[in-house]
């Protein structure tokens, strides 16, 4: 008969028995202009990370740490560094285009969106090395993508990849416009597409890395500081540990050995490393089968164009 010690040590000596996924969460375009607290108190969303007691990952554009200061008086960004939990990159001073400015003008986009950050992280004892492209594009070409790359490491910076995304910011355009009609019901609905949506896109992104060689991949999840994730972070949180995913910090994530292969993609679009590795472009037409949510995109397109037509 086996004792409870001998079925333990069993388990243990079993391999994968005890291997838990892992993920890390990023959060870029910090801090949210549209969602920061106007009477100097942490934001919503920030105080909802404290609740969780997961690592978090934040890519910064000090514009918008301007614009709120400006407007209220108060640090928002402050709030954001000073917590133990959070490892912070530039994510550019203002978000430009690396495609459109071109190097020249980007490089000194970059460089002006590390002024605050260089001194808070000096302040706080930590690191300021990652950097994460705006749109995700990397440069229009190889050469570009070379050279940028070349530039980032002069200055102290690596890269920042991530494995997925949700295109929660569409997502946020209709649920907050949903809001705005007074439609509440209409709202959730959306949040509810946008949780079910994420699940299924891990889901899919994981079989793919699987298929690819990059099993047990350290996920790295992009999402950004808007109204949805303000309200419905914790909830999709919760629905990825129910997966069996482990969250860990971005540190961890990016020493995951498919992180370091060598990208075979050198075009603009701002795709998940999983298909930038991959030499064939009918392989990378994967994408193609990715869970999609039609309805939410035609909604999310709608309310842009009427923007650009308000202009």
């Amino acid at each position: 008969m086996m004792t409870r010690l001998s079925i333990v040590l069993m388990l243990m000596t079993t391999p994968f028995v005890f291997a838990q996924r892992q993920i890390a969460l990023s959060i870029d375009d910090v801090p949210g202009v549209n969602v920061q607290s106007s009477d100097g108190s942490a934001s919503r969303l920030l105080l909802r990370l404290d609740s969780l007691h997961i690592p978090v990952c934040i890519f910064i554009n000090e514009k918008n740490e301007e614009s709120i200061n400006a407007a209220t008086g108060h640090s928002a960004l402050e709030q954001w560094i000073a917590r133990d939990y959070m490892t912070i990159g530039n994510h550019s001073y203002s978000h430009p285009d690396l495609s459109k400015v071109g190097t020249k003008a980007f490089l000194d986009n970059v460089d002006r969106g590390a002024v605050l950050c260089t001194n808070l992280a000096k302040k706080y004892h930590k690191d300021f090395h990652y950097f994460r492209f705006p749109y995700n594009d990397c440069g229009v070409d190889s050469l570009q993508q070379d050279t940028m790359r070349r530039a980032l490491q002069e200055r102290g910076y690596s890269i920042a990849p991530f494995s997925l995304e949700s295109a929660d910011y569409a997502y946020n355009d209709v649920y907050v416009h949903r809001w705005q009609l007074g439609d509440s019901v209409g709202a959730r609905a959306v949040a509810q597409s946008y949780l079910h949506y994420t699940v299924a896109i891990l889901l899919f992104i994981d079989s793919v890395a699987t298929a690819n060689g990059s099993s047990n991949l350290r996920h790295i999840y992009l999402c950004h500081d808007n109204a949805l994730n303000r309200d419905y972070l914790p909830e999709l949180v919760r629905h990825i540990q129910d997966l069996g995913f482990r969250f860990v910090s971005f540190d961890s994530a990016v020493q995951d050995p498919g992180y370091h292969r060598p990208l075979a993609y050198h075009g603009r679009g701002g795709m998940s490393w999983i298909y930038r590795w991959m030499h064939s472009p009918q392989r990378r037409l994967a994408m193609i089968a990715e869970p999609g949510d039609i309805d939410i995109l035609h909604e999310y397109q709608s309310l842009q164009a009427a923007k650009e037509k308000s202009k």
